[in-house]
């Protein structure tokens, strides 16, 4: 993803945001400012503890 401009004013929907490239897409969304909601299937990991781990705030939906 390219590093160009800021996203702090636009709100992102992720599909698959837990693990993989969906997982990648939400940091670099974060760190570039975005607030950022993301869907997950249920699975080994909640996704409130691989957002803890990250020490980001991003809100799941199933």
């Amino acid at each position: 993803m390219a590093q160009e401009g800021t996203l702090s004013a636009r709100i992102v929907l992720v599909t698959g945001g837990i693990g993989g490239i969906g997982r990648a897409t939400v940091d670099a969304l974060l760190s570039r400012g975005a607030s950022v909601a993301y869907t997950y299937a249920e699975g080994k990991e909640s996704p409130s503890e691989a957002m803890q781990q990250a020490n980001v705030s991003a809100h799941p939906l199933r």
